[in-house]
């Protein structure tokens, strides 16, 4: 399992100013070759985007004590430059497209609700793995009697 943290230089850095134009596209380059070993051996993937509206996003930073109002309304600035360098496949950002990274599609849950969001990302997985098996011709489980 990989998180946001994966993507911090393609991302994060890249909006914060804390990494060059080089370095994020190395990153990416980086990120996209991993990826592809993993899947060539076999590995089953995905990647979920957790989005978030503003207001929900500030709702959590406040509840998680990780920030004020100020710090919220500063990184409302940020936003944009967020949107438009985000990793998503098919997304928003010039260097967000389908080419970005091969070995995965990208499952974009719509997180304003948790339960919601918990319940896409469970049914999204095993999903994921019943492809997989298909895939490799194991035989997949018929789903459990109503």
């Amino acid at each position: 399992m990989l998180d946001r943290s994966w993507y911090g230089r393609v991302l994060v850095e890249r909006v914060e100013g804390f990494a060059t134009e080089e370095q994020w596209r190395r990153a990416y380059r980086e990120i996209v070759e991993f990826e592809r070993t993993l899947a060539d051996e076999g590995m089953i993937m995905i990647k979920f985007w957790l989005h978030l509206s503003v207001r929900r996003t500030a709702q959590a930073v406040q509840g998680a004590g990780a920030g004020s109002a100020e710090d919220v309304e500063a990184d409302r600035g940020r936003l944009a430059q967020s949107r438009q360098a985000a990793p998503v496949q098919g997304g928003r950002g010039a260097d967000a497209g389908p080419d970005r990274s091969q070995s995965s599609a990208l499952v974009l849950v719509e997180a304003e609700d948790k339960r919601w969001a918990r319940v896409k990302v469970v049914e999204s997985v095993v999903a994921a793995i019943e492809a997989g098996m298909a895939a490799r011709n194991l035989p997949v489980p018929p789903p459990p009697p109503a």
